[in-house]
């Protein structure tokens, strides 16, 4: 009997040794990855051609500006990335339970890779937007773009965590809980649908550009517009805010103090990440006509609102995978 007690000993403790591997190789890509574009994106932004300068500042200004966003942008990375790692491992020393928390984990995992992954991608392309300034050629299929990796990866993102959700809500083990209505969520939606939609629509920029040195929004017609950008956007919304609705409600009914402690810190992550991607298509919608006729003061409060969204939303994820992965007894 003690002889197979420590044989069956072993053979856990080999099995958590290999799943801990596995965790610290795509540990290793996923810093990888955050290293190469941070990198890429601070060499990028810091050796720009210099462009028109609407306000004045002079080349120690613009340097301090480029510092004071840059550098807390990639730490909102560092964060994300961080989580994203520290979440995989837990899901990997963890999935063998086929529990439905950790199923439901696997596609939240899925969803915030796109998330995160997308919005570095986004942010090491969006650095080289200087470079393009004066190439009327290349600058509308380099906008088009653009648009498109801060919508689609996070569409996809939120799809993923959405369907999790749902899993989870249809296990037998909380399908006798309430949970919010779709009805409240979509009403949600559509009040700030029509401000954004209004936005989008009064943009006097969002195909042409009356300033031959400033891009425009879109460079797409309209019925393009409502179908490729404006209606994806609404259903990033609606996905995010329903599977937060849902999830907060269902966490309450969490056994385990450690797994109600992490999946509430990712649930908050999940947040702002969503009023992250309001508050960048509300920017966007704007347009150049109507964001040069604001102050610098203005435009700064909302990047760094932005940036620091970004990074609550990021930073909570990380906290709350770091919890989840310290509730496992290795």
């Amino acid at each position: 009997m003690f002889t197979k007690f420590i044989h069956s000993s072993s053979l856990t403790s080999g099995n958590i040794s290999e799943k801990i591997y596995k965790g610290m190789k795509k540990q290793w890509i996923y810093y990888g990855i955050g290293v190469t574009a941070s990198v890429i994106y601070l060499l990028l932004t810091f050796l720009a051609p210099a462009t028109s300068n609407a306000f004045g500042l002079s080349s120690l200004q613009i340097l301090l500006l480029k510092i004071t966003v840059a550098l807390p942008y990639i730490a909102t990375w560092i964060f994300g990335v961080y989580g994203l790692s520290t979440l995989d491992k837990y899901i990997e020393l963890t999935k063998d339970k086929n529990d439905n928390m950790t199923n439901t984990l696997i596609f939240l995992r899925s969803g915030l890779l796109w998330i995160i992954m997308g919005t570095i991608l986004v942010g090491v392309i969006g650095s080289a937007r200087s470079y393009f300034a004066t190439n009327t050629e290349i600058r509308p299929l380099f906008t088009i773009v653009t648009n498109y990796l801060y919508i689609f990866p996070q569409l996809i993102g939120f799809f993923f965590i959405f369907r999790g959700v749902i899993k989870l809500q249809a296990s037998k083990e909380m399908s006798e809980h309430k949970h919010t209505s779709y009805f409240f969520t979509t009403l949600i939606v559509v009040l700030i649908s029509c401000i954004y939609v209004y936005m989008v629509a009064t943009n006097p920029s969002r195909q042409f550009s009356p300033d031959p040195n400033m891009a425009a929004t879109y460079y797409l017609p309209d019925i393009l517009i409502g179908f490729t950008i404006v209606l994806p956007i609404l259903t990033t919304w609606w996905l995010g805010f329903s599977a937060a609705f849902t999830l907060s409600d269902l966490i309450p009914y969490l056994t385990r103090a450690e797994l109600f402690k992490g999946v509430t810190r990712i649930v908050y992550g999940i947040w702002a990440t969503i009023f992250t991607s309001i508050l960048i298509q509300a920017l966007l919608s704007l347009g150049g006509t109507r964001l040069s006729g604001l102050s610098l003061g203005i435009i700064l409060l909302i990047v760094y609102v932005f940036v620091l969204l970004q990074g609550i939303g990021f930073l909570f994820i990380a906290l709350g995978s770091n919890t989840l992965r310290k509730s496992v007894k290795a």
